[in-house]
């Protein structure tokens, strides 16, 4: 079966729009950051035990869930955005457990 990547991602455009992305070992549950009954739908199909993938195009959409970003961090993201960029950022003290129960997002 082929993944319709644009279809799929016009699901996110719901209230609690939720996508299974495939990858090489399984799939990975996406949705918008700032669609919190997806997020939670998410958690509810999860239970929270897995790691939180943040995907964003700026620095700003992260800050809700981060409680600062290393000036290091910042360059990266400066130096390499747009294109791909991983990086392990300490989770807001304010973010709910039930999110994720990871240290890092």
């Amino acid at each position: 079966m082929d993944f319709d990547l644009l279809n799929a991602v016009s699901n996110l455009e719901t209230p609690d729009g939720v996508i299974a992305l495939p990858g090489p070992d399984g799939y990975a549950l996406a949705a918008r950051l700032d669609r919190p009954q997806a997020l939670s739908r998410i958690i509810r199909i999860t239970g929270g035990k897995d790691s939180m993938l943040l995907l964003g195009r700026d620095i700003n959409a992260f800050t809700p869930y981060v409680d600062s970003i290393p000036v290091r961090a910042f360059d990266l993201m400066s130096r390499y955005w747009p294109g791909p960029l991983i990086l392990l950022l300490e989770k807001s003290q304010n973010l709910p457990e039930s999110l994720t129960n990871q240290p890092q997002v």
